[in-house]
């Protein structure tokens, strides 16, 4: 038996997650642990899916940019299919700057996710769907 098809329709990104040492210092270097890996609600969502044994396919809007094609490079390595039209407007990246309490702060500029639109969603895009995920931010 096949496992089961999980959809997300949304964001794709990349994460930039920067974990300071310390209190950032103004004005200057402050150590920091950096980790840049394929990020959006839509997109770790189907990774999430993929890693609790489902398939996950994400819908987008994606870019063609070294930006975009990073992300998406990043996000297939984890198992997740991606769909939707590749569009001239630049890939987006968050920063996530994590506090050292665990908050977090968040830099965000969706690129070509903004511009997701009801026809860049494919006739198939639910064939074999067992669950459909339409993130918020897609609706804003």
């Amino acid at each position: 038996m096949d496992a089961p098809l999980v959809v997300t329709v949304g964001d794709l990104v990349l994460d930039v997650t920067c974990r300071p040492g310390g209190a950032v210092r103004g004005g200057t270097d402050t150590p920091t642990r950096v980790v840049v890996d394929a990020g959006g609600q839509a997109a770790n969502a189907a990774a999430w899916a993929v890693e609790a044994g489902a398939q996950g396919r994400l819908v987008t809007r994606r870019s063609a940019d070294h930006v975009g094609r990073l992300a998406e490079q990043r996000i297939a390595l984890r198992g997740v299919e991606v769909r939707g039209p590749v569009g001239a407007t630049g890939g987006g990246a968050i920063v996530v700057l994590v506090r050292p309490d665990g908050e977090r702060d968040m830099l965000s500029d969706r690129g070509a996710s903004t511009e997701l639109a009801a026809a860049d969603l494919p006739a198939d895009l639910l064939a074999g769907a067992g669950a459909l995920l339409v993130t918020g931010y897609t609706l804003s």
